[in-house]
């Protein structure tokens, strides 16, 4: 998280999958900026999107499954969508 949140401090966007994360209290404690988290079960799924704390969340839209989050961050007056998907490869 340190290597994150130096580059989210420059202005990065960080979107994760996989994370497996349900409840975020740890995330809370350790996490000194925003974020959004999408995630239902600790064994499949979860998305989730790491910013600066300069960005006010307008909008957001997270599925039933913990595999997208869209959302519009704001920010001196401009808009940014952006949207983390995870569509796991289906071998079968």
């Amino acid at each position: 998280m340190n290597k994150i949140d130096k580059k989210v401090r420059k202005g990065a966007i960080i979107c994760l999958q996989e994370t497996h994360i349900i409840k975020t209290n740890y995330l809370d404690s350790i996490w000194k900026n925003k974020y959004l988290s999408n995630g239902r079960r600790t064994n499949a799924a979860g998305v989730m999107i790491l910013f600066d704390e300069k960005y006010d969340v307008n909008y957001e839209f997270k599925d039933n499954d913990g595999r997208l989050i869209i959302a519009v961050l704001t920010y001196d007056g401009k808009n940014i969508i952006i949207s983390n998907a995870y569509f796991p490869n289906d071998h079968k």
